[in-house]
């Protein structure tokens, strides 16, 4: 029962990004209920602009923007190592680079269990925020927010299957192990340490 669970769960996920992708920023275009404002960074050694709209239905929360820009990683297998994914997947895996498009990179890691790890190049701010919402909604109050990761990130675990959403700037990075559920450190941790790279 449980496998059937966690296939279900990642079913649903998957579905949910393809929908998301389908309707919102993988078309390029932005969500047209954020209204942004410009505001001075709070950070004095940077005159860097940090982009703000406001609230959101799901978190509630203004979006905030890095006072630095992410970027895209050529190789999305860059952003998380074959140690750090064997950690989540709870078995050795394996990175190997998917396909890669100009907006979108993946990395499949692969071995008894799997890792798979989008990175997500959006228009703008509020089209990467907006397919966290999303996000959030299509897995209906599973994810718990992770403070201090990135501009927000977000983490869940079920039966068999845990992963990670988070975002900095216009980069939106979802990571999805399937085989065991990772634990909430090991998930952080890698949160931590793929937002950091990017």
């Amino acid at each position: 029962m449980q496998r059937h669970t966690s296939r279900t769960t990642l079913l649903t996920l998957s579905m949910a990004v393809i929908a998301v992708c389908a309707l919102t920023a993988c078309s390029g275009s932005s969500s047209p209920t954020a209204s942004k404002t410009t505001v001075a960074a709070s950070n004095a050694s940077s005159n860097s602009p940090i982009t703000r709209a406001a609230p959101t239905a799901t978190t509630g929360a203004p979006i905030v923007q890095a006072s630095s820009p992410a970027a895209l990683p050529s190789n999305a297998c860059q952003l998380l190592t074959d140690q750090e994914a064997s950690k989540l997947a709870g078995a050795t895996v394996t990175g190997q680079p998917g396909p890669q498009g100009t907006a979108a990179r993946l990395c499949m890691y692969r071995g008894t269990h799997e890792v798979t790890l989008t990175a997500t190049a959006y228009a703008d701010v509020a089209a990467a925020h907006g397919y966290i919402e999303a996000l959030l909604t299509s897995l209906k109050g599973l994810p718990s927010k992770v403070p201090g990761v990135g501009d927000e990130t977000y983490q869940y675990a079920a039966a068999n299957a845990g992963g990670f959403g988070a975002r900095r700037g216009t980069i939106v990075i979802l990571v999805i192990a399937t085989g065991s559920a990772p634990s909430a450190d090991a998930l952080t941790s890698a949160a931590k340490s793929v937002v950091g790279r990017l």
